[in-house]
């Protein structure tokens, strides 16, 4: 299954290095399913004491006689956009964080009105972002930043699945602006956390992450069959998601009936039957290995069939050692297309 591929843009004061250093934990786990691209914001920032490297922004604003306005969208960074996924694209997604969130959130729109180049995007990601000029009226919106049908995306949130990050403490962008920019998207996911404002890394972040990218990349090869079931922050860190199985001690096909020798098949395949679906296997135990942090799941055995991974669950504060599950997975000859991949304890 190919790679997504993400264009990952910076916040103020930040540049493509630095923000791949902030995230450097999801683009790890992530590496099996995405590739991640970093692009750099056009416009300098004058150096800070200490600074040897000078920062970046997509635009700022200026107040002259009192009046506000939006400098270095356009013409700047909207044209060495489209320059950049002309050159390094195209690209499936975008991942952005504070301005580079409003930045992914407009090219996410201008997506949505197909407009040229970046109509190849279809999913969003995003953190402590909101829209440009956020607490400002229509018309300022559609002086500064006019490529966007504003209109249209006040009356009809755009279709596009998108994951939004919000921290209960940002001061940045405060939890009304991330929640207002969220509802221009249909069916978005809202997921918080208890930082201020920043990319959140901890496990349960990343497993969101993962999950949603993992989706995504699922539709991109099966558009009508979602590979996972959104996660709930909530649930984490072990919610099971990201496990696709059958039932255990039970091997079905995808239809329900019962399939006899596909375990048999599984543990000792036919040498030619394996390897057409070597990648398609490894892709699901990579995916599996990176959803959860080696503290809950490892993989014992994952060079020949049977697989086996180990799960371990925290029952809860009263009995702090975990309840240790070793899994064996088995790919029949027939998955992905025909059979699913069977699970036993």
């Amino acid at each position: 299954m190919p790679k997504l591929r993400i264009l990952c843009l910076h916040g103020s004061s930040q540049d493509k290095e630095i923000f791949a250093q902030r995230i450097q934990e999801l683009r790890h786990k992530a590496r099996h399913c995405a590739e991640l691209v970093f692009a750099d914001a056009p416009h300098l920032l004058p150096l800070q004491p200490g600074q040897q490297v000078a920062m970046r922004e997509w635009w700022h604003k200026e107040h002259p006689e009192g009046r506000q306005r939006y400098v270095g969208w356009s013409p700047g960074s909207l044209q060495s956009l489209q320059q950049f996924w002309t050159l390094s694209g195209p690209f499936d997604g975008l991942l952005g964080f504070s301005q580079g969130g409003s930045v992914a959130i407009m090219l996410a729109l201008l997506a949505a009105q197909r407009c040229s180049p970046f109509g190849t995007a279809r999913f969003l990601l995003v953190a402590g972002a909101c829209l440009p000029c956020p607490r400002a009226s229509l018309e300022v919106r559609r002086q500064w930043f006019p490529e966007v049908d504003w209109v249209s995306v006040d009356r009809c949130p755009v279709e596009m699945p998108s994951l939004h990050f919000i921290g209960h403490h940002d001061e940045v962008v405060p939890e009304e602006l991330s929640l207002t920019a969220s509802r221009c998207f249909s069916g978005a996911e809202v997921h918080r956390h208890p930082f201020r404002h920043s990319f959140p890394q901890r496990a349960d972040h990343i497993a969101a992450c993962l999950a949603f990218l993992l989706r995504q990349q699922q539709q991109q090869q099966q558009p009508s069959e979602p590979l996972l079931p959104a996660v709930s922050s909530s649930k984490l860190p072990f919610s099971g998601a990201g496990i696709p199985s059958a039932p255990a001690c039970e091997n079905l096909t995808p239809n329900g009936t019962a399939a006899r020798d596909d375990w048999d098949s599984a543990l000792v395949p036919d040498e030619s039957a394996y390897e057409a679906v070597r990648a398609q296997q490894k892709e699901e135990l990579d995916a599996l290995t990176a959803i959860y942090p080696e503290a809950e799941l490892s993989l014992v055995r994952g060079e020949v069939p049977p697989f086996v991974v180990e799960v371990r669950v925290h029952c809860g504060d009263e009995d702090p050692a975990p309840a240790v599950v070793r899994l064996r997975l088995g790919f029949p000859p027939g998955y992905p297309a025909s059979s699913p991949i069977l699970v036993k304890p």
